[in-house]
Order: structure tokens, then C-alpha cells, then sequence
């Protein structure tokens, strides 16, 4: 946990530049000095791909392209984004070059960063957007990714254990898709073994990482909602009988080793692992309820809602960095209630990014301390 004794350290970006990203040819953003940035304009015009340009600078990847091509305009072979940020004791610069079946080029105060787990964190970020208010009846691959996408923010070593587990993954896949043609089973017994450490690792960030939250999201929605609903959030292990509340290194190891043995057939079977951290899940509960089965759409909404404020303050509270929030196209989706609730939660040391469509969602007061810009064919102007 972050020492509060120490500064809190903000972060602002002061100038966003693209070439050749989406339909932005050339654009220049500069002197942004605003902690709250409005981006207004019709459909289809670009607002959305702003914010997309922005989470390469915290993540390397985009949060809506499933292969990164997809962000590369029609005029070349190559996107660039370039970035100047500036935090409350310092500034740096970040740039990104994108290719077409090509190694992209990432570089941080002109310095080539060639290790992914180098670069994330450099720019933290939450990001609230319409497919967001699925995640609570979403598939359980969006709420791991969720928690992953939170937890490489926060601890560098996170994304490279990721990356450790998902090569061991694949390995042990193939050994079992082999067992089932030749019938061999020495090999996976070695990946077994690799694979448990690893898992034990990603078991105990996630778990730390809900528990926390958890107590968060509970502050937040008595605050929107209502002072007489608990939440609660729950990681839920494909592997069962795992005792995450005594966390005991030893004991999970032996429960995750005991378990692969027992159900290797099944995998055998199957060609492909069953258990692990790659099948499990993150359930959310009202006053004891699973929200999943029994909240209404309202109050689903009031929990992811609550859950990004608690993003924000993890990260504040285990970094002693605020992110920025990127809010796509989540205005319209939320009642007037939620909208202003949100408004007032995030605080102006929080440099904020809004994409809508109208301006009749946000007070006087609000826009009065905002830098409203509009976005129209991929060009940004003044708004009147």
C-alpha cells in the first residue's frame, strides 16, 4: 500500500499527436490544459478512437481492435502516436509506431523499450466505456481481463507472470493433445509442475486485488445507491476447496496438483486444460444475492459504475499516482442519478476524457471547468 504521507502524484497529458491512426490523418493536439475534457460530435466521427490512441499509451494495445492493423489508416503502412505528459514533478514523452505485420516501435523519452512489461504502467488509466455495463452478466473472460488489465498497472511483475503462464498454458495443451494421439503421459507431468508456481502467484494478486475492491465498490454504491446494500465480490477458482481467506502457498499447491491429477482424463479427453486462472471467475453479490441472477439492470449499473470509481482509488491508493479516466460513450447509457454521481465523484486531479453527443448531461458549473472540444471526420475544432 501507498504511503499517503508522501505527494500524490498526478498525471496530465499535455499534447496527443496521430498519423495515419483510424481516420485521423494528421492531428495536433496541444496545450491541453484542462483537468476534463469533453469531446463532442456525431457518431462515427472519431471521438471514441481518441480514447482508443490514448489507451495504446498506457496498455501498448487497443481496448476495441482485435488485431492491431485495424488502427492503421488507409494512407500508409504505419500508425504513430506521440504523447508529452507531465505529472506534478516531472514530464515525459511517449511514442508509438505501428506497422503493418511489423514489430511496432515504443519508445519512452526518446529511448527504444523493446519489453512490453517495461512500458505498461508508464501511463495509468481507467477506462469506462458502454461494454463495460456487461460485466457483470458477461462472459468470465471480460471479468479476468478486467482484473488483469488493473493489476499490470499496478505491479510490473504482473504482466511478465501473465506471460509466464500463458506460455506454460499452451505448452501443457499441446502435451495433452499429444497424450490423446500417442498415449505418453511423461511430458505433462513437467508442465504440471511449472505451472503450478505460477498459477499460486496470479491466485494471490487476484485475490488481494477483489478483496480490496470489494470493500470499495461497497462505499461507492451506498453512496449512489443505496447506504443499506453490501457488496461484495467474490473470485471464484475453477479449482475447488482452494482457501484464499488463510492463504497458504504450500497448501494451494498441493490443492491445484492434486486436482490436475485427479481430473487428467478429462483434459486428456478434451485436448486442453480445464483448471487454472485462465478459467476462473469474479462473481459480484448484493446483501448476499449474485447480482448476475438477481439485480435489476439499474443496479447492475450502479456497480460497474461504482467498481471504475474504485479503480481509480486502487491505483491512487497502491501507487500514489492518479490515472487518467477515459469515459466512452457511457453518458447515454446511464441515467441522470448515475451521470451526476459520476460527475461529482471524480475529482478535478483526475484528468478526465468524456466522448458524447450533447452537452445537456453535464451542469454549468461542470462544463464551466472543461475544455469542450468538437470532433467532427477526424478533425478536432473549437466548440461554439
Amino acid at each position: 500500500m501507498y504511503d499517503n504521507a508522501y505527494q500524490i502524484i498526478t498525471l496530465h497529458i499535455q499534447t496527443l499527436n496521430l498519423r495515419n491512426f483510424r481516420n485521423y490523418e494528421n492531428l495536433e493536439l496541444s496545450n491541453i490544459s484542462s483537468s476534463r475534457v469533453v469531446l463532442i460530435g456525431d457518431n462515427a466521427q472519431g471521438k471514441s478512437n481518441l480514447l482508443e490512441s490514448i489507451s495504446f499509451l498506457a496498455f501498448g494495445a487497443s481496448y476495441r481492435a482485435t488485431k492491431e492493423n485495424e488502427v492503421i489508416g488507409w494512407n500508409g503502412n504505419e500508425a504513430g502516436i506521440y504523447s508529452e505528459l507531465a505529472t506534478n514533478t516531472s514530464t515525459k514523452q511517449l511514442s508509438l509506431i505501428l506497422r503493418k505485420n511489423a514489430v511496432k516501435t515504443i519508445k519512452v523519452d526518446g529511448v527504444n523499450v523493446k519489453r512490453m512489461a517495461k512500458f505498461i504502467g508508464n501511463v495509468k488509466i481507467v477506462l469506462f466505456s458502454s461494454e463495460d455495463l456487461q460485466l457483470i452478466k458477461g462472459a468470465p473472460s471480460e471479468r479476468r481481463t478486467f482484473a488483469d488489465k488493473l493489476l499490470v498497472q499496478v505491479y510490473s511483475n504482473y504482466y511478465h507472470q501473465l506471460q509466464v503462464y500463458n506460455k506454460i498454458l499452451q505448452q501443457r495443451n499441446h502435451a495433452l493433445k499429444n497424450i490423446r494421439e500417442t498415449g505418453n503421459k511423461q511430458d505433462l507431468s513437467i508442465w504440471d509442475e511449472q505451472i503450478v508456481d505460477v498459477s499460486v502467484d496470479i491466485y494471490e494478486s487476484r485475490y488481494n486485488l477483489i478483496k480490496l475492491l470489494s470493500s470499495l465498490v461497497t462505499i461507492y454504491h451506498q453512496q449512489i445507491a443505496n447506504p443499506d446494500e453490501k457488496v461484495e465480490l467474490k473470485y471464484i477458482s475453477s479449482i475447488p476447496d482452494i482457501d484464499f481467506e488463510n492463504f497458504d502457498r504450500d497448501q494451494i499447491k498441493n490443492n491445484i496438483i492434486s486436482h490436475l491429477a485427479k481430473n487428467s482424463y478429462k483434459e486428456i479427453a478434451r485436448g486442453q486444460s480445464l483448471y487454472g486462472p485462465h478459467r476462473d471467475d469474479i462473481s459480484f453479490f448484493i446483501n448476499g444475492r449474485e447480482a448476475k441472477s438477481y439485480a435489476s439492470q439499474g443496479q447492475q449499473r450502479t456497480l460497474v459504475l461504482s467498481l471504475k470509481l474504485s479503480e481509480i482509488k486502487y491505483i491512487k491508493e497502491l501507487t500514489g499516482e492518479v490515472p487518467l479516466l477515459l469515459l466512452d460513450d457511457v453518458m447515454a447509457e446511464l441515467d441522470h442519478t448515475r451521470q451526476k454521481h459520476l460527475l461529482e465523484l471524480v475529482g478535478l486531479d483526475t484528468q478526465t476524457f468524456i466522448t458524447t453527443t450533447h452537452l445537456e448531461d453535464f451542469s454549468e458549473t461542470w462544463l464551466k471547468t472543461s475544455s469542450v472540444l468538437k470532433v467532427s471526420g477526424g478533425k478536432i475544432l473549437d466548440y461554439a
